[in-house]
């Protein structure tokens, strides 16, 4: 029996290791992309670190646990801020949070240093890129923007957008609203924590 020409055979060792090498650098690829994405807050580009600490505070009177989040201006929010402070769970698409995140444009203006208001993005696939888009829509809004992984949210038992929650300079949950709020309604409840 004589052998057959290379141009008839079936696929050599060499292209068989070739093909298996490729399928490896292939998978590989696939393993570091979906980490990188995981990481970086599903294709943002930038990483959403969150750290929340101490007991879940979903009830008015409740200790506010400490938490930090990534913000649009680049700085992390770290809390306590040993003042009072205003939380508003919203999110980039959000159609009905765009009045009251406008309205705390207004309330921060007005209220300067004496109490931090903070818009939280609690959608976990929102990406920085539809914050900010959502932030521009808003012009200057004179406050800023973090970004949670969800636990922030879990945390003070948010279950809805609109919420808004106030914190006292000593850490306490003193105001829980679900629902937009107006400026008058936005001065209402910071008024409860004296700013």
């Amino acid at each position: 029996m004589e052998p057959r020409p290379p141009s008839q055979r079936g696929p050599s060792r060499r292209g068989h290791a070739r093909g298996r090498w490729l399928l490896g650098v292939l998978v590989a690829a696939f393993v570091v992309g979906v980490v990188a994405v995981t990481a970086f807050g599903r294709g943002s580009g930038r990483p959403v670190e969150v750290s929340v600490t101490g007991s879940p505070a979903a009830a008015v009177g409740a200790a506010a646990p400490a938490f930090s989040l990534p913000t649009l201006s680049g700085s992390p929010f770290v809390y306590p801020t040993h003042r009072p402070t205003l939380l508003y769970f919203m999110a980039g698409w959000c159609g009905t949070c765009v009045p009251e995140a406008q309205a705390l444009g207004r309330l921060q203006a007005s209220v300067g240093s004496a109490a931090v208001l903070l818009a939280v993005d609690a959608d976990p696939s929102d990406t920085w890129a539809s914050l900010r888009s959502f932030a521009g829509e808003l012009g200057a809004p004179g406050h800023d923007f973090g970004k949670d992984d969800g636990r922030v949210d879990a945390a003070f038992g948010v279950n809805e957008l609109d919420t808004t929650v106030v914190l006292d300079a000593s850490g306490r949950v003193v105001s829980r609203t679900i629902g937009a709020l107006d400026d008058a309604g936005l001065r209402a409840a910071l008024a409860k924590v004296g700013a």
